[in-house]
């Protein structure tokens, strides 16, 4: 359902951006999220049965998932670390340098990073359909092989801004492996995301998947911070391959923790 929403969503909120510009996009989403917050307080959901554990905070479930992946599955809690990290990668190259690179280095127009975003939008989806087709071989044996593609998908955007190329080519180069990471990201999360739920009893699934959830939301403004500042500082072509070197550094650990599940 998520990702079938991004399709329109993504294609849409390029075409809007390309036609009215910054500000009046930046109302439109302040009304979304307005109404959002309207409708979640008609929403009623029933407190979990806790039988006579008494008064429990999130602090406490939180607190209560790092023991259990400290002490019992520890291979878990590396592949939540792996999935930070992964986020942290994608988050700032993505969020941050894309925009960057297309709008300021390469000085292209709201119309063309409007199509652009568009289409890296539309991307996710494309990974998520194509790993509903193919599911059943979507093991975590398969996890060091997403992650691989991951790191291809940096390299040429790294060449492309460091060697000589004309703006439009380097557009396209970005865009094309921009989406090409939309679409390997979406598939390792596909394989990561059961393999932690499955990794863990019943009673300690949600507990450990909001200790996930709120390690990858941790890494998401640390990734826009560093890459920010990186952008700022060093030529997009080398913080292109540091996030390559990175990401390829990665595979050690990830293979490591594979052989583990």
């Amino acid at each position: 359902m998520r990702y079938t929403w991004m399709l329109p969503c993504a294609v849409l909120g390029g075409v809007l951006y390309a036609a009215v510009g910054a500000m009046p996009m930046m109302g439109l989403t302040i009304v979304g999220f307005g109404a959002a917050a309207v409708v979640e307080c008609f929403i009623r959901l029933g407190a979990p049965d806790r039988g006579d554990v008494g008064r429990v905070t999130a602090v406490d479930d939180l607190r209560a998932a790092g023991r259990f992946l400290t002490r019992e599955r520890p291979h878990v809690l590396h592949l939540v670390l792996i999935c930070a990290a992964l986020n942290f990668l994608v988050t700032g190259y993505a969020e941050v340098g894309f925009p960057y690179m297309v709008r300021t280095v390469l000085g292209f127009g709201s119309t063309a990073y409007g199509l652009a975003y568009g289409l890296v939008g539309a991307s996710g989806l494309l990974g998520a359909l194509a790993g509903g087709r193919v599911a059943r071989s979507l093991s975590m044996r398969r996890f060091p092989m997403a992650i691989a593609a991951f790191s291809l998908t940096i390299l040429p955007q790294a060449l492309v801004m460091t060697i000589p190329a004309g703006g439009v080519m380097r557009l396209a180069v970005l865009t094309a492996s921009t989406c090409g990471t939309m679409i390997a990201i979406t598939l390792a999360n596909l394989i990561a995301v059961p393999a932690i739920q499955m990794g863990c009893p019943e009673d300690m699934t949600g507990k450990v998947m909001s200790l996930a959830l709120s390690a990858s939301m941790c890494a998401q403004p640390l990734g826009q911070i560093a890459y920010g500042w990186a952008y700022s500082v060093y030529p997009a072509g080398a913080v292109l391959a540091v996030t390559f070197a990175l990401a390829t550094a990665m595979l050690p650990p990830v293979a490591h923790v594979t052989r583990r599940f």
